[in-house]
């Protein structure tokens, strides 16, 4: 697998993996939704377009043996803590995801929408404080060791 020049190289020790699932939810709904809105045509549109296998694909990259609840249990701890709402498409429009009875027509939607929230920003900071960044990208930003 190459260098992808769009997602710098983390060693996320201090970061748990449930706590990774979230950061990149959060990474997506927060930084990548308009450039992915442009790509499938939605723009004007809040929030990060995708659908479960497709988001499940992207997480696979860093967790190989990932299992769908995980996402799922990410999904819906982020929604409690208000630093996310996730809608899926159902017949007729979307509906807010609220919980485990859910979690069948969440992963079988054609599109799921990652919205951010009111903690949204304040969370996806402390989950970025965890990330260790590599000794040479903290001398090329002047932080400390």
């Amino acid at each position: 697998m190459g260098h992808d020049p769009e997602r710098p190289e983390y060693a996320p020790s201090m970061m748990s993996r449930a706590q990774r699932i979230e950061y990149e939810i959060l990474d997506c709904a927060l930084n990548r939704a308009a450039r992915n809105q442009v790509v499938l045509g939605l723009v004007g549109r809040r929030g990060f377009a995708t659908n479960a296998s497709r988001f499940m694909k992207r997480l696979r990259e860093l967790f190989p043996d990932i299992e769908p609840h995980e996402f799922w249990r990410a999904c819906l701890g982020l929604t409690r803590l208000s630093a996310i709402n996730v809608e899926f498409s159902v017949i007729g429009g979307y509906r807010n995801y609220q919980g485990a009875g859910d979690d069948q027509a969440l992963f079988d939607a054609k599109t799921l929408w990652l919205k951010p929230a009111d903690h949204s920003r304040g969370y996806f900071r402390q989950l970025s404080a965890l990330i260790e960044v590599p000794p040479e990208a903290r001398r090329y930003f002047g932080l400390r060791p």
